[in-house]
């Protein structure tokens, strides 16, 4: 993946392998394979996360389903750093894509952020209205 911009959206869940696999879970063959045909075998965390950042902060916004995906990917990383990333685009997706939402809603509670209501069973990507409640007060209290 080296020098090799912009991200492409299809390697993205080779790089959720990625993240997983430096978390310490045992990968199949096939997102062995995955990882090698995107050359993301040896690449660092940082510097993938890095790669999907620098898409997502471009000049020319990445399609939806692009984004989707990459706030999924990196809240495989588990990295307290991006909690303020998270957040960010927690409040840039509420007005225009739910599923988005989630996704962040999901990287903050990897983070054990208090995203999700206490009263809440299980949580899912079809909730909307739960999940924009949840959302809209966790922004207001817990920046």
């Amino acid at each position: 993946m080296e020098n090799q911009v912009p991200f492409p959206e299809e390697a993205l869940m080779a790089a959720a392998a990625r993240f997983s696999q430096l978390n310490g879970d045992h990968l199949t063959d096939f997102d062995l394979a995955e990882l090698r045909t995107w050359g993301l075998v040896e690449i660092s965390a940082d510097d993938l996360a890095e790669s999907i950042l620098e898409r997502l902060r471009g000049a020319v916004e990445p399609p939806r389903t692009f984004r989707d995906s990459a706030y999924f990917v990196l809240g495989k990383k588990f990295d307290p750093s991006l909690k303020s990333f998270f957040v960010e685009r927690m409040e840039f997706e509420l007005s225009r894509d739910m599923e988005a939402v989630y996704q962040l809603m999901i990287a903050l509670d990897n983070l054990r952020e208090p995203v999700f209501a206490k009263d809440r069973t299980g949580y899912s990507v079809l909730d909307n209205d739960l999940n924009r409640r949840d959302a809209e007060n966790y922004l207001r209290n817990f920046r």
